[in-house]
């Protein structure tokens, strides 16, 4: 169902209920070897980087891994994998014009380089155009104009911006770390429950989950949010 078209370029439901997902029950795992769920995990990963995957067989589940979770909790919000955003910034596009690799994405070459590694590359989900991206902003972010860049971002793509969560160091705001997350229009924002450390590193993170997002646009127009 995740790559069923739709007409008039409508959402396909599956992949929006991916996106909204914090949680995702992976059942019939003894159906499919480990390639096909390898892939399954990398398509969900390219929708929605931030849920948690639950895998079993037969329906059975451990009840306190899914209930009473307090998903949308902004304690939650510090829980950004580090390694989706190193990812996501080392990133580049590739301009190799011999390559034969089908892709739509962004990744490094090793094919020119006589035993070297290709690195795994991340999926775009193409058919939905549904897909998350994360961000790293080492140093402080203005505070009128983040509010500014997340008020006219969401007018202008409310329906398209399923999630987003994030933590951010604000100019002025002393050991105070930020955190949000919303769904659609709606916006939970608030200190977090520790402040910055005395020797940790102001870098903010943040992560849009949507529809047709455009990575370097946002970037840009958060960078100008920076003090």
């Amino acid at each position: 169902h995740l790559r069923e078209v739709k007409e008039d370029n409508a959402v396909n439901e599956a992949v929006q209920q991916v996106a909204f997902a914090d949680r995702i029950v992976l059942n019939k795992l003894d159906l499919v070897n480990a390639e096909e769920l390898t892939a399954l995990k990398e398509e969900i990963g390219s929708i929605n980087h931030t849920a948690t995957l639950i895998e079993t067989t037969r329906s059975v589940v451990d009840l306190s891994k899914i209930l009473n979770q307090s998903a949308f909790s902004l304690d939650h919000c510090v829980d950004i994998d580090p390694e989706f955003l190193d990812a996501q910034e080392s990133d580049e596009e590739c301009t190799d014009e011999n390559c034969t690799e089908e892709h739509d994405h962004k990744h490094e070459h090793a094919h020119d380089t006589p035993g070297a590694e290709k690195k795994k590359r991340k999926k775009k989900h193409d058919l939905s155009q549904v897909s998350s991206v994360g961000f790293k902003f080492p140093g402080n972010f203005d505070v009128p104009k983040f509010n500014m860049f997340m008020s006219t971002l969401l007018q202008a793509k409310a329906a398209d911006l399923y999630r987003s969560k994030g933590i951010l160091s604000f100019e002025g705001q002393g050991t105070t770390k930020f955190v949000f997350q919303g769904v659609h229009e709606t916006i939970n924002f608030g200190p977090a429950a520790k402040p910055w450390g005395d020797d940790e590193e102001r870098v903010s993170k943040i992560v849009f989950i949507g529809r047709n997002l455009n990575r370097e646009e946002l970037k840009a127009g958060l960078e100008k949010c920076l003090a």
